[in-house]
């Protein structure tokens, strides 16, 4: 006998992964398959496009934090500096985003953009420190020109003091879909 009520995931679809998802299935267990190629864990009956959706959903974060990471060690090299000397600032800025992470979902899936600190106003205030650094340096800072416009257009919507989550209001172009949905 198994708890109904408990949830499993099976990471990737080789020949362990599907039989261990067959076995979770048939003992009646809610599983979802985690794979690179969705299709291959359709004939489970699973939830592929739940798992394919989260990759994409968090994957949205690598390449900006990445292209950061990458702009800093240019700024660096400017100044004559090794990108290794900023690692653990990095890591630092990270850990305090990843300990940010839980409260910012707290305020999209309750649409309250008011515990943060960090305000839109706040990021928008900064812009112009962006254009200094990348004009003093030489670095080419025109990835930040969809982000700087999101600000402006949040700003003009009255949202400034709101935390920086409430992007999201503008990011999503139905988010009463959002309001729909089943709270996990």
């Amino acid at each position: 006998m198994n708890d109904q009520e408990t949830a499993v995931t099976v990471l990737g679809t080789g020949s362990m992964g599907y039989a261990l998802a067959e076995a979770f299935l048939a003992a009646g267990y809610a599983t979802t398959v985690w794979n690179r190629s969705p299709q291959r864990a359709a004939p489970l009956g699973a939830e592929p496009d739940l798992a394919a959706l989260y990759e994409s959903a968090v994957g949205a974060t690598l390449l900006p934090a990445l292209l950061g990471f990458f702009e800093g060690a240019a700024v660096l090299a400017a100044r004559g500096l090794a990108a290794r000397t900023m690692v653990p600032y990095s890591i630092k800025w990270l850990q305090m985003i990843e300990s940010l992470l839980p409260v910012m979902a707290d305020e999209i899936d309750n649409r309250d953009y008011t515990r943060l600190g960090s305000s839109i106003a706040l990021f928008h205030t900064a812009l112009g420190d962006d254009e200094r650094l990348g004009a003093e340096s030489g670095v080419d800072m025109s990835w930040h020109a969809p982000m700087h416009d999101l600000l402006h257009r949040a700003v003009a919507e009255g949202r400034g003091e709101q935390s920086i989550t409430a992007l999201i209001e503008l990011l999503a172009r139905d988010r009463g879909r959002v309001d729909t949905l089943d709270r996990i």
